[in-house]
């Protein structure tokens, strides 16, 4: 299920230009502007990412904001080695529901063929609102390392 192949999945936006931080904290990496999601759907969000190590263990980390609601903050989403590493994220966010809040989900590999699937760090439920805007957040537990993302893309999934 990443948004190829199967019906109720219509695309809301999109940011391909190549984005970069090595801030140790939670950083607004890409702001996307999506078509309006109601809260009736889900919300798939797909970002190929790459690590570059700067030297000594390093990590990258990932996160989500719907609106001005943080949905997740930055969740671990590479190896600490001091090596270069790419890969993407799947993260999927159910229909607003208030008695089944929260429940992003998360997937992503990495190059070196290593696949991880969990949840997401510390998911909150997304905003009762049609969501408008997309905010991919990131840090780096090194500063000497650098997150990259590109072409990240942004689907309404059509509630059951």
């Amino acid at each position: 299920m990443f948004g190829v192949g199967y019906s109720g999945v219509t695309f809301a936006g999109s940011d391909t230009t190549e984005r970069t931080t090595q801030s140790t904290t939670s950083f607004a990496l890409s702001t996307i502007t999506v078509t309006s999601i109601p809260v009736t759907s889900g919300i798939e969000i797909l970002v190929p990412w790459r690590k570059l190590s700067g030297g000594g263990n390093n990590s990258v980390s990932i996160g989500v904001t719907l609106n001005a609601t943080v949905v997740t903050a930055p969740g671990l989403i590479s190896d600490t080695l001091n090596e270069n590493r790419t890969g993407f994220v799947r993260i999927y966010i159910p229909p607003y529901d208030t008695v089944y809040v929260g429940g992003q989900g998360l997937s992503h590999g990495t190059g070196n063929a290593a696949v991880i699937v969990g949840g997401m760090i510390d998911p909150n439920a997304r905003p009762n609102a049609a969501v408008t805007t997309v905010i991919i957040t990131a840090l780096v537990s090194n500063a000497a390392a650098t997150i990259s993302i590109k072409n990240v893309i942004v689907n309404a999934v059509a509630g059951v």
